[in-house]
């Protein structure tokens, strides 16, 4: 279908639904039963990868598949170049593959038709991302369906215009990806220059070394004497010559331990209501904020639209930490303990990866009179915990009884979730979401 735009675009330029342009295809899991469809040669992504990705191609994957697993699976290789979205967890982040790649579930693959260039796609759909995160609020689970595709709007141009906008967009894109290389760059040389200076000490030991150890003109003393010429002078007279001794081992003379908790003030973060969540308001740093190993992710920042206390503001150029936990780890006693290690490094798995695990086999028993529904006004579990009823179309039976084994505080958490993912009435303003 395609809708006319009415104000600020040519008339020319129309706005369709991305489902009338682009077939998404949605990708899938080998089992994990079977040891020969992994650590292949073929790059699979998830949902995790793509929202990783700081630039415009996602590059690699954290897992690999073989010929067999792909082909006894759902999931799917596309070429390099394909426009690739998040469909969970950080929903509607978008990368185009670097090479060819195969993918799961958590992601759709678009694949233009004809008239619509490839690279254009990507960009257009980043450019009206925000729309589209507003069609997926308002559902429990914040995810894009095949319908999201069928909602959302973009404009389409002339197909000259689509190519001469998306080299343009992608001229600028590979600048700043090269910056991106370089920042990366300094920031190693960075991080190995404190290290030197901070931890290994390196400075110290060589003016250690001039002045106690070594003799004059010999091979130590050289060594020495080339690394602290390398240091401006005012820098070499920062680092004593000499160390002490100290409840971590030998540390630079006139230098003190202190705790850390002396030198910082820490301040938790908000803890939220879902209910809260919008599709724009204040930008909230959280846990997916955070790239894994450092760096700042655009991509996860949620926005809020609940009350909040000074404290849990930033202000520009502060730094913050995930809080990954309430208080410092508990580690109970165990008589066997690498049992219990075995077991705790299982469950993180679960939380950390779930996006890439195989689903458990539920039946799907779907209502013959009511059409196939995925939303969620409040689901329940049967009398004998063995089936949960999604809505009036959908109820997924088969859970076995180990699932309520998993317990957090006084209920299991597939209990928890069934309470938390529901629909709500905020009782000061009266909107349900």
């Amino acid at each position: 279908m395609v809708v006319p735009q009415k104000g600020g675009i040519r008339d020319e330029w129309q706005r369709v639904r991305v489902s009338a342009v682009a077939s998404a295809v949605i990708g899938g899991t080998p089992s994990r039963r079977v040891a020969e469809y992994w650590r292949g040669t073929i790059p699979w992504v998830t949902a995790k990868d793509i929202a990783n990705t700081s630039g415009r191609y996602v590059e690699q994957a954290h897992e690999y598949i073989t010929e067999k697993g792909l082909k006894s699976s759902s999931a799917k290789r596309m070429p390099e170049g394909t426009v690739i979205i998040t469909a969970r967890g950080t929903v509607g982040a978008l990368a185009q593959l670097r090479q060819d790649m195969a993918f799961n579930q958590t992601c759709y693959a678009l694949v233009p038709q004809d008239g619509l260039d490839n690279d254009f796609l990507f960009y257009v759909l980043r450019g009206t991302a925000d729309a589209m995160r507003a069609l997926s609020y308002g559902t429990v689970f914040e995810t894009i369906t095949t319908r999201t595709f069928s909602q959302w709007q973009i404009p389409l141009l002339p197909l000259p215009e689509q190519r001469a906008i998306a080299h343009l967009l992608g001229t600028l894109d590979d600048k700043i990806a090269l910056n991106r290389r370089m920042n990366a760059t300094l920031d190693e040389m960075a991080r190995a220059l404190f290290t030197s200076w901070f931890v290994h000490f390196d400075p110290v030991h060589a003016k250690a070394a001039l002045t106690q150890r070594a003799s004059p003109g010999g091979s130590a003393w050289l060594v020495a004497r080339a690394y602290l010429d390398r240091l401006e002078p005012a820098l070499a007279a920062l680092f004593p010559d000499r160390f002490v001794d100290s409840a971590l081992g030998p540390i630079p003379a006139g230098w003190e331990l202190q705790p850390l908790a002396e030198c910082i003030d820490v301040a938790r973060g908000l803890s939220y209501q879902g209910s809260k969540l919008a599709a724009t308001g204040l930008p909230m740093h959280n846990l997916n904020s955070i790239y894994e190993g450092g760096g700042y992710k655009q991509a996860g920042i949620k926005y809020y639209a609940g009350d909040f206390k000074a404290r849990h503001t930033t202000l520009p150029g502060e730094k913050f930490a995930e809080n990954l936990k309430r208080e410092l780890p508990r580690l109970p006693f165990a008589p066997d303990f690498r049992a219990f290690a075995a077991a705790g490094k299982q469950i993180a798995r679960l939380h950390l990866e779930y996006e890439s695990l195989e689903p458990y086999d539920l039946q799907w028993i779907e209502a013959d009179d009511v059409p196939l529904s995925q939303r969620v006004e409040r689901m329940k579990l049967s009398k004998d915990k063995t089936a949960l009823v999604v809505n009036d179309s959908l109820t997924l039976a088969g859970i076995p009884p180990e699932v309520f084994a998993y317990r957090l505080g006084n209920r299991s958490a597939l209990e928890w979730v069934i309470d938390q993912y529901r629909i709500k009435t905020d009782k000061r303003s009266g909107i349900r979401s």
